[in-house]
């Protein structure tokens, strides 16, 4: 807390003035034209592509993605997974992102052609079929057809809103601790879940960059709950809602969850 006041008024005003500034359409659609990863190499990204894809392959089956609809929340500036979960016999993939990029211009076009280079011969050969199936030979021009990928603009909490879609298997990696509205946003997710849908989250607790002026990788769970909305409300900040909160949340729906921790921190 010593920390906290020190650093308190530069702070609090820089934050309050970046969250602001996400506030003016203008500064938002460069942001999301400009991308969240740029400056990293094609080659890079795609190998975490590829753990992410590996991530949901190992909690699903690679062999129980065939004929099922996989909705990803949070894809980013680009929809690599969506060749993937197709190449690897998924009818639909279905994107839903309010800070979704540029998903046909150059930069994503060269991740996808990355993430070819170094798929398995499997999902090679997959993806070629579907190529011959749907009369294309390239990964833009697959992600252009609607029936085989779904691109929605819209925040997931927009419950209201949601994609009228009944997605057999519901993905993020690193996504839940951004959603401003956990509580709504789960509602829309399980909006968009079949009967026998699952969902399969990666999530990381931490402070994602901001508030990390302190020494204590815990001081952002301090900043008092009015002064935290007001400074990241726009911005897709981490909503500190903690792991046993989100457990409750879930099984709340009516969700048997499964609950698998990987690294902890100190």
């Amino acid at each position: 807390m010593r920390e906290l006041c020190m650093y308190r008024y530069w702070h609090i005003a820089r934050e309050l003035g970046a969250n602001a500034a996400m506030g003016i359409p203008a500064i938002k659609r460069r942001r999301v034209r400009e991308g969240r990863t740029i400056g990293f190499p094609a080659e890079i990204k795609a190998k975490l592509v590829l753990e992410q894809f590996n991530f949901y392959v190992a909690a699903i089956g690679l062999d129980n993605i065939q004929g099922k609809v996989v909705a990803e929340i949070g894809p980013g500036d680009a929809v690599p997974l969506a060749q993937l979960f197709l190449a690897a016999g998924a009818t639909r993939y279905v994107a839903v992102d309010r800070f979704l990029g540029d998903v046909h211009g150059p930069q994503a076009l060269e991740l996808y052609s990355a993430v070819v280079k170094i798929a398995s011969d499997r999902l090679s050969k997959g993806l070629n079929r579907l190529y011959r199936l749907e009369g294309c030979d390239s990964v833009a021009e697959l992600i252009r057809m609607p029936h085989r990928v779904l691109l929605c603009r819209t925040p997931i909490e927009r419950a209201d809103k949601p994609p009228r879609v009944q997605a057999d298997y519901l993905v993020s990696f690193n996504v839940c601790e951004h959603l401003f509205d956990l509580p709504q946003a789960l509602h829309g997710m399980r909006s968009m879940l079949s009967p026998a849908g699952r969902m399969i989250h990666r999530i990381d607790y931490g402070p994602h960059d901001i508030w990390q002026t302190y020494r204590n990788p815990l001081a952002f769970l301090t900043v008092p709950r009015l002064l935290w909305r007001l400074t990241t409300s726009n911005r897709g900040c981490p909503n500190r809602v903690r792991h046993h909160e989100l457990m409750t949340m879930v099984r709340a729906l009516g969700f048997n969850s499964v609950d698998r921790i990987g690294r902890r921190a100190s």
